[in-house]
This record gives structure tokens, sequence and C-alpha cells, in this order.
């Protein structure tokens, strides 16, 4: 029977208020205010057998394709993946 490790982080990923707008309901033409809550990104990241498997969870609604593709290339650098 095969070993599954598994390994678990979080990391505050609040960006400045002055330099977001915030979504949400209703149209926001202003920066935001403050801060209430941090927001976060979590990963879970799974091994067995030579096979990994990373879950990522952001506090985000989204985001742009290119800042997506800095994320997933960044990932890669980084954990081989």
């Amino acid at each position: 029977m095969s070993r599954l490790q598994a390994g678990f982080a979080q990391e505050i990923i609040t960006p400045e208020p002055s330099e977001v707008f915030q979504d949400g309901y209703g149209f926001r033409i202003t920066p935001a205010q403050g801060v209430r809550d941090d927001i976060y990104v979590k990963v879970c990241a799974l091994k067995q057998d030579g096979a990994r498997f990373v879950i990522v969870s952001m506090d985000v609604c989204g985001f742009r394709n290119d800042v997506f593709e800095i994320v997933v290339g960044h990932i890669a650098a980084i954990n081989g993946l």
C-alpha cells in the first residue's frame, strides 16, 4: 500500500485598499476605503506514488487571464508541476 502525503498552507493576500475597487453589490466607482477582513489564498498539496496534485482556493471573485498565467507560471516554476 502506498503512502499518501499531504501538506496545507495559507497566506494573506489582502491588497492595499487604495489600489483596488470593491466587488459585490452595486456599481463601485471608487477604491476601497479600508479592510474589515483579510483575504487569503489556501493550498492543499497531495502526493502519492509520484503523482502530485494541488488544490488552490482564493478569497477573490476572479482575476484577468494574464494574472492567471503569471500565477500558474510561478506555481510550475517553484514546484516543478
